[in-house]
């Protein structure tokens, strides 16, 4: 009767996932497939542990290895809520901070010499990059993130910690990119970026580099904005997880100047930074 009972609920999981894949309107098939199997795996190691005693010890371990992504998005999740309730994205960021301390034993929030006029922060998506514009936000308050849709609610999060929406052109149509952040940079605000242009899940390591695109370079050059490298060293993600007691390090480089260099040479010069800040 217990094991007709786990399979009812298994079915239902299934059905209860189909449908938030459908309403929440998610568009990226990775993030349908990470979410779905996080899913899956929380529903069934719970019925495990409840429902069949011969295995409850796996669902218990199960169990155990993703209480720290529990945590960490229960955490966020409520910032959110009170972002949205405030109107204020500060709960969000804060909600951010507090959960990787919690989880790292340390702030990740770096330290360093903000410029005094707007900037593009270029940093890159690590394999399986769930955290990676969380992290981004607390380089900076005053920032706007560049992104692409992904969820309703993934897109609402992204909104709320600063991001707008730009839209999947043809290659080498860069221009409504570029009036986009020059609306920003003429409101005060800095800009971040992933110069990759997307978040390829075959990746070979967490810090392997692909290859960048030149449209973000080129507006940078046009516009006469200096470009901060941001390297983010970590290994507190294991696909969907989040791995507990791993140390998170957010490292800002310095600005460099657009007018004098080429834009393979910019783009030579951000991969370097990478390279370097990733070896050490």
């Amino acid at each position: 009767m217990n094991f007709v009972i786990f399979q009812l609920f298994l079915i239902a999981s299934f059905v209860i996932f189909w449908l938030i894949m459908c309403f929440g309107n998610l568009k990226n098939r990775t993030t349908q497939i990470m979410g779905g199997i996080f899913v899956v795996l929380l529903l069934m190691s719970i019925l495990v542990a409840i429902f069949i005693p011969k295995f409850r010890f796996f669902g218990v371990v199960i169990l155990i290895l993703l209480s720290p992504t529990i945590l960490y998005y229960l955490i966020v999740m409520k910032g959110v809520h009170g972002s949205i309730s405030s109107g204020d994205p500060r709960e969000m960021k804060d909600a951010v901070r507090l959960g990787f301390t919690i989880l790292s034993g340390t702030d990740p929030t770096p330290k360093f010499k903000k410029s005094e006029k707007p900037v593009i922060y270029m940093t890159h998506h690590f394999y399986g990059g769930i955290t990676d514009n969380q992290l981004m936000t607390l380089v900076d308050d005053n920032i706007t993130i560049l992104a692409y849709n992904v969820s309703t609610l993934v897109d609402k999060i992204i909104s709320l910690i600063g991001g707008i929406f730009v839209p999947r052109g043809e290659k080498g149509n860069y221009e409504p990119i570029k009036e986009m952040i020059k609306i920003e940079i003429e409101k005060g605000k800095n800009i971040m970026v992933y110069p990759e242009g997307k978040n390829n899940q075959n990746r070979k390591s967490q810090h392997e580099i692909m290859e960048f695109r030149s449209g973000l370079f080129r507006i940078a050059k046009e516009l006469g904005i200096d470009i901060v490298p941001v390297a983010i060293k970590q290994n507190h993600e294991l696909g969907f997880l989040i791995i507990p007691f791993k140390k998170v390090e957010i490292i800002v480089g310095e600005p460099i100047k657009t007018d004098t260099l080429s834009i393979e040479e910019l783009k030579s010069k951000v991969k370097s930074f990478f390279v370097e800040k990733y070896k050490s």
